[in-house]
């Protein structure tokens, strides 16, 4: 099987694929027969389910939230421009 980017193909076919993986199959002809039609390709299953379906360690759910501390980024730039002078 070949495979190309859309950088490959001209500026006009690479709007039909795109078009293509947003909405529905566009079918190509020839003098008004149909030749290939373009689908999008599903998405891959995520093994575990992804990122937004963890499940967080029983102590850090509890801190979360909270701040962190240390110095303010108020403080941070303040000292900056004084290196600066």
């Amino acid at each position: 099987m070949k495979t190309v980017t859309l950088e490959q193909l001209d500026p006009s076919t690479s709007a039909w694929l795109r078009e293509a993986s947003r909405d529905e199959p566009v079918t190509i002809t020839d003098h008004g027969t149909p030749i290939i039609t373009l689908t999008p390709v599903p998405p891959a299953p995520r093994p575990n389910g992804g990122f937004a379906n963890r499940v967080l360690r029983p102590g850090f759910e509890a801190i979360m939230n909270r701040p962190v501390g240390g110095t303010s980024i108020d403080e941070i730039i303040a000292q900056d421009r004084e290196d600066r002078l």
